[in-house]
């Protein structure tokens, strides 16, 4: 398929004074570098199914990253669940120290007036 009228161009190049030779030879040479330009443009049945071959080999490794971002993300959703658990073992060793503590600050006071009492018993009955 021509890309330029190549008989239109010759009639109106002689009929402007070139000479026909020159013409053809100028007409021919013009036609021949545009369908070269173009065709360099043109993408063939073969470049489309390589295309289509690569973008497929694409969407398949992003399809493999998407996975692979679900399996960390289940992870993450692991190692969180493990730490809201030890969150939840450290208040309650926080509430069974803060029992123990009053505890003790009871049995202090039961021993210091045990102490106080033989004290007393001491210099009184003494």
């Amino acid at each position: 398929m021509p890309i330029v009228d190549t008989l239109r161009l010759k009639t109106r190049l002689s009929d402007s004074g070139m000479p026909e030779p020159q013409a053809q030879v100028l007409v021919e040479e013009l036609d021949d570098a545009l369908s070269t330009a173009i065709v360099a443009q043109v993408a063939t049945k073969a470049d489309v199914v390589e295309l289509r071959a690569a973008i497929s080999t694409i969407h398949d490794r992003f399809e493999q990253v998407d996975k692979r971002f679900e399996q960390v993300d289940r992870r993450f959703d692991d190692v969180n669940q493990r730490f809201n658990d030890m969150n939840q073992r450290l208040n309650g060793l926080s509430q069974s120290v803060a029992q123990i503590r009053s505890w003790l600050v009871g049995l202090y006071v039961l021993i210091a007036f045990g102490f106080l009492g033989i004290l007393v018993k001491e210099l009184i009955f003494e």
